[in-house]
């Protein structure tokens, strides 16, 4: 029987202090800094069913308006703690084997008996630290110190003075995509720091399989890094002044220098990154890149199915997903993947019970994906010699591409930053990258208020400020542009604005999320494109003498299909515009949940919750 001190530091840490080869947790989980008096529980390591314990793994960071119960299960972390220390013994018998053997790398090894996979290179004296005689390595603290989007995290201190970072991954998308992602990001991160030497977490173990594995849950077990996410000093809504472009450059030269890292390896083709003994049989013989002169380096990494999230949204079985997911030899194969994808998404939602709006819905959404279909075969020009695209053949290439290039995902450690988290990191050309997901940005572009919004000096200030947000994201977007360019010269034409409107049909599928309306923006994109098809093909941009989908046999049948298009548009984003924390969808942080609530502002409708007032928000 242990003690627990439930008191929270600044960083939003729930910390577990454990004196013995056992476990505390807290049964009054508390976000940021709670004016509560601390609890003092007990719980047994021998007792799993201990309800304390269960406290551990709940999600405690925010609530949802509708469906909180089903959101927070779907985010519940729980794991064995005897299989970590399980874990964490094996590890340590490993860098005494490690230490007795050369200093050559080696592969890594699969434990039949945790049913898990390990990094001996990366396992040593300083990594594992020294035990007294007869004793046996143990967790002696843990505190959740993250509670993201797609994930957990937990350190994990022991004692040997050591610390550990243990990563879980939410079952948001399914058991199939949470194997896929742990194995993928265990190996791009190996590739990151062997191949081109850049600053991540070591990797030590990774798990899959939740059933079977020591933890019974997906994880990864990585190194513990010091300092603060570059997130602290992001403020993108900065207004200019003096010091305000150093400001966001701090943030934004951090992350450039990171994106040209990435790139700096060329691929054998597109999917995603995997050790070899990941990926099947017949994906073993193909060598990733060419050019290696380490041997240890030539089989160690091999490329899979991709890991990018949207194939794998619905949680949908692997029979079903592995259909499109590759690996593909051809950039625009896998163009076409992503339109399949969304297509069968959405034939598979209109097999279920639903009602008429929901059909109705979903057979739009049919049609504008089949369009999007039809068109992914010649979005790009296939032919480089023809095309009048500056350094084409760069911009095809295969390329690393990391979807979570974030400044909450970047450490700022004494010796650089540190890269965190690559989950979904997949291969593409960079032509398709686009920009990363904090610095997405769709609407008008504004370089200067005073002269590209006609009586800006006359509005009020609210007026103002909705165009001032605009200039801010433009202007930010800009700054990202001007540091690709001086980095990578070569590669600056992807964000050149015809390669951009080019492109946005398969970002806007990319980024579909669980609302279905998101199709609108699929079809925005392909009706501006269609309106441009004729001189993008001039240029030998796009793939085909005429634009693919035949919407209308006359001008006035296709303004009228314009017009449909624009007030479903303006009727859904009025509707998402007076819902509070649609943007979150319905997600409300923890700490701001529990003063509306006090407040009468929010208030409980059933098992869900409704906003009273809306004016005051």
């Amino acid at each position: 029987m242990l003690k627990l001190a439930t008191k929270l530091a600044p960083c939003s840490r729930v910390v577990y202090a454990i004196s013995k080869p056992s476990i505390l947790v807290s049964a009054n989980q508390r976000r940021l800094n709670s004016s509560t008096s601390n609890d003092t529980v007990y719980t047994s390591l021998n007792d799993k069913n201990d309800p304390q314990r269960e406290a551990f793994f709940q999600y405690t960071w925010g609530t949802w308006l509708k469906d909180d119960k089903e959101q927070k299960q779907k985010r519940v972390t729980r794991f064995s703690i005897e299989g970590v220390n399980s874990l964490l013994a094996k590890m340590y018998d490993t860098s005494r084997e490690t230490m007795k053997s050369s200093n050559l790398l080696t592969a890594p090894v699969w434990n039949k008996e945790l049913k898990a996979t390990l990094l001996p290179s990366n396992l040593d004296l300083d990594t594992m630290g020294v035990l007294n005689p007869n004793e046996k390595i143990v967790v002696t603290q843990m505190a959740s110190i993250h509670e993201g989007k797609h994930h957990r995290v937990y350190k994990l201190d022991t004692n040997t003075q050591k610390s550990f970072v243990l990563r879980l991954p939410y079952n948001l998308n399914g058991d199939f995509y949470n194997d896929v992602r742990v194995k993928s990001e265990a190996a791009t991160l190996d590739f990151l720091r062997l191949k081109l030497g850049m600053k991540v977490p070591k990797v030590f173990a990774y798990g899959a399989d939740a059933q079977n594995n020591a933890l019974r849950s997906v994880f990864t077990l990585m190194e513990f890094i010091e300092g603060d996410l570059l997130m602290k000093r992001w403020n993108p809504l900065v207004k200019d002044s003096e010091g305000s472009q150093e400001q966001l450059k701090s943030v934004l030269d951090p992350l450039a220098d990171i994106q040209r890292r990435l790139l700096e390896v060329t691929f054998s083709k597109f999917g995603s990154l995997y050790f070899a003994h990941d990926v099947e049989e017949s994906l073993r013989k193909d060598l990733p890149y060419e050019g290696e002169v380490d041997t240890m380096l030539v089989n160690r990494w091999k490329i899979g199915p991709s890991a990018e999230r949207v194939f794998y949204r619905d949680g949908l079985p692997a029979e079903e997903v592995t259909k499109f997911t590759g690996p593909w030899k051809n950039a625009i194969d896998e163009v076409v993947a992503v339109a399949d994808s969304a297509l069968n998404s959405v034939e598979l939602s209109l097999q279920k019970d639903l009602t008429q709006e929901q059909e109705t819905i979903l057979n739009r959404a049919k049609e504008v994906y089949q369009d999007f279909r039809s068109v992914a075969p010649v979005l790009l020009e296939s032919d480089l010699t023809k095309s009048s695209l500056p350094n084409g053949t760069e911009l095809f290439l295969p390329r690393l591409h990391v979807p979570e290039l974030d400044p909450l995902n970047v450490v700022d450690n004494a010796a650089g930053p540190y890269l965190l988290d690559v989950e979904g990191a997949n291969i593409k050309p960079f032509i398709l990258h686009g920009y990363p997901v904090f610095l997405s940005y769709d609407g008008p572009k504004i370089y200067n208020v005073n002269e590209d919004v006609e009586g800006y000096s006359e509005m009020s200030p609210e007026e103002q400020r909705s165009y001032d947000v605009m200039y801010m994201r433009t202007r930010n977007q800009f700054i990202w542009e001007f540091a690709l360019n001086a980095r990578c010269r070569e590669l600056v034409g992807a964000v050149a604005p015809a390669v951009k409107m080019i492109r946005e049909p398969y970002l806007a599928a990319v980024r579909r999320g669980a609302d279905v309306h998101h199709f609108l923006n699929v079809e925005s994109s392909l009706l501006a494109l269609s309106q441009m098809w004729d001189s993008y093909r001039a240029g030998h941009l796009v793939g085909a003498e005429k634009f693919p989908v035949k919407w209308a046999e006359t001008e006035e049948a296709f303004n009228q299909k314009v017009q449909r298009h624009r007030e479903d548009l303006i009727a859904y984003q009025t509707k998402i515009a007076s819902a509070p924390f649609s943007a979150t969808n319905g997600w409300v942080p923890q700490d701001m949940f529990n003063t509306l609530k006090e407040q009468g502002i929010i208030v409980q409708d059933g098992e869900d919750y409704v906003i009273k007032d809306q004016q005051v928000l």
